[in-house]
């Protein structure tokens, strides 16, 4: 049985990349010297000694290398069957020291499914599979991982703690051909547990009627880009994408919000909903009955949340359910309080996050197990950060790079021995900067440094 998973800190995904046969991934380095790399190619030559699948069967395999030690090569699971697996991504994260692997599962050449999988002490977790349109390829798979917890205390019983990890998945799909678009799945793990559905969005939607931007639009080897990185807190993470289609370069945040903070949400709902339905439009004090009942709501929610924050959320709500122009009619009105009160809450309990200056551009996600608990008890707030237009930017092997904050971006190319980079200035991008790079560890350094310059901004 797997225990618990312990506190998890956001971490970049490192993308693995194939050549056939039996290939290695780029490694990533345990705490105590341990070096993780995922290997791809038939089960005959990875495990010679293996019986768990016929040998030309094209798996994956974990390989733990441990100083002082032989390797340790673990077969990934569900990847011994006949269909071929590619684009994986592995990561460790720090403070568990467990290793979560993505990839692509393809049962035909049509036919492909994104899955994910956790190795903890206590062996492989579930194999998380995220359902997304199986009829389209998938590409650049990458992730980055959350975690919070909540102590929560019911009545005079003791305090009980309830761990949530939450794995930020993104990639790419070709929706229309030659315009390929990210997609975006938040996977949950609850105490240990993983919850058995997860929502996905389209993140091109966020930007779908913005319309084409004047610029230089986006090249072929710009179309793909894709980068996920942490956020400004252990709770968020920022994506950046090219939309194609509009000539425009993506920033969006991701956080995850406090289960406290989504219990209030959807128990205020609830009660603007029931007991706000016997108010009556005409009547003068209608718009201060609904403030009242969402400031009890608020109060009788008792000490889960901070009293500072309560007093402050009520009289956010407040001056929303007393505006002129809010319509005093409970069902009209309790959904969009009820996303302002997670706003506000979000913003409150992480200081980074910005608050939504337009709600048709943010989208609040609801996930859970639907079979087991209705309202869903966990809900990520998605919000849009930037939009701007593409700079023009050169043929060859091209990375994007995105701030903790989600409001600055990097772009770097490669051509002809040189890497070339533009980043974002204001409400646009700078020149066109050169780095000619000497050996591999100048390639290295340069890349890192690229990296460190737009990290923080």
């Amino acid at each position: 049985m797997k225990k618990p998973v312990r506190a998890l800190v956001p971490l970049v995904a490192l993308a693995l990349f194939y050549a056939g046969g039996a290939s290695a991934g780029v490694p990533t380095l345990g705490a105590n010297g341990e070096v993780y790399s995922v290997l791809s190619g038939p089960y005959g030559n990875l495990f010679p000694s293996g019986n768990a699948a016929p040998a030309g069967n094209l798996v994956l395999a974990l390989v733990i290398d441990r100083p002082g030690q032989p390797a340790e090569r673990l077969l990934v699971p569900t990847t011994e069957d006949e269909f071929p697996e590619d684009s994986p991504a592995v990561i460790l994260d720090a403070a568990s020291q467990n290793p979560f692997i993505v990839w692509q599962h393809r049962q035909s050449y049509i036919f492909s499914q994104l899955n994910l999988v956790q190795l903890t002490a206590d062996g492989w977790s579930e194999v998380a599979t995220i359902s997304a349109n199986p009829f389209r390829k998938k590409a650049s798979p990458s992730f980055v991982v959350t975690h919070d917890y909540e102590v929560h205390v019911d009545g005079d019983g003791p305090a009980v703690r309830h761990d949530r990890t939450v794995a930020h998945v993104v990639w790419r799909e070709e929706v229309t051909e030659g315009e390929p678009e990210a997609f975006y799945v938040p996977v949950v793990i609850d105490d240990g547990a993983y919850v058995g559905w997860n929502p996905i969005y389209r993140l091109n939607d966020l930007v779908g009627d913005l319309g084409p931007a004047e610029g230089p639009g986006i090249g072929v080897d710009l179309a793909p880009a894709l980068a996920i990185g942490p956020g400004e807190n252990n709770q968020s993470v920022v994506i950046a994408f090219a939309a194609s289609a509009l000539g425009r370069m993506v920033t969006v945040q991701a956080q995850v919000l406090p289960r406290a903070l989504s219990e209030l949400g959807d128990a205020m709902r609830l009660k603007l909903e029931t007991l706000g339905a016997a108010l009556n439009p005409a009547d003068a004090g209608c718009h201060q009955a609904l403030a009242d009942l969402a400031r009890h709501q608020l109060i009788d929610f008792g000490n889960r949340l901070q009293v500072g924050f309560l007093n402050s959320v009520a009289d956010e709500l407040g001056s929303f359910l007393l505006r002129d122009d809010t319509p005093c009619d409970a069902g009209a009105v309790s959904d969009e309080a009820r996303l302002r009160l997670l706003d506000y809450g979000a913003r409150f309990v992480s200081s980074g996050i910005a608050p939504i200056r337009d709600f048709a551009r943010h989208q609040l996600i609801d996930f859970g197990n639907r079979m087991v608990i209705v309202p869903l008890p966990h809900q990520v707030r998605l919000g849009l950060v930037s939009a701007p237009a593409a700079p023009a930017t050169g043929a060859g092997t091209t990375n994007l790079f995105v701030s903790r904050k989600g409001t600055n971006m990097l772009i770097a190319w490669e051509h002809a021995g040189l890497l070339s980079y533009r980043e974002t200035r204001g409400e646009g991008w700078s020149s066109e900067f050169v780095l000619q790079p000497q050996s591999a560890d100048g390639w290295t350094a340069a890349y890192q440094a690229l990296r460190d310059r737009i990290g923080d901004r």
